[in-house]
């Protein structure tokens, strides 16, 4: 057994290398997808680039939507945010979402059929009806968009849809 550390750590680091080259297999079933919230992911700096944000306009009655704003602003800083930081936590978890539902996105086939079944879309339209209630509560119409935006880079407040990654159709507020 003498001598087998340096057979270990060469089994180990190609173990390693072979686990770091292979590439992730997506999962199809509906239970995992919901159950990915509970695994982080480990892919930190797989790409460096734009991020998508998720931005909704509101209306409220039969009149046009306003102009887009941004849904999940950044949260500034705090001291006491090391004890309770519960809208740190809920912008780090819409960021995940909108990662996850742009790499669904490029999945799926250049028509942009299925979209709406697919579950981020579901949980990224839950979202925007949620924060569309904080932000504004007598809004009676939405819609939300995500678009891929460079990180320091202003949102865009108008309809331009060069960095647009998804649009919904305009959609009733449900309140309940």
């Amino acid at each position: 057994m003498r001598g087998s550390g340096p057979i270990v750590l060469a089994v180990y680091l190609l173990v390693l290398v072979a686990l770091v080259t292979v590439r992730a297999v997506p999962i199809r079933s509906r239970v995992v997808q919901r159950l990915r919230a509970l695994f982080p992911s480990w892919r930190f700096f797989e790409e460096l680039g734009e991020v998508p944000v998720l931005q909704v306009r509101h209306g409220a009655g039969t009149d046009a939507l306003g102009p887009w704003t941004v849904a999940v602003p950044p949260v500034p800083r705090r001291p006491w945010a090391l004890l309770a930081n519960a809208d740190a936590n809920l912008a780090l978890a819409a960021g995940s979402l909108l990662q996850h539902l742009a790499a669904d996105l490029s999945e799926l086939p250049d028509d942009g059929a299925g979209i709406a079944e697919l579950v981020s879309y579901q949980l990224t339209d839950h979202l925007a009806a949620y924060q569309l209630a904080r932000l504004a509560p007598a809004a009676r119409r939405y819609q939300f968009r995500v678009i891929a935006l460079t990180p320091g880079a202003a949102p865009p407040t108008d309809d331009r849809d060069d960095d647009e990654l998804v649009r919904s159709p305009v959609t009733e507020v449900v309140r309940g």
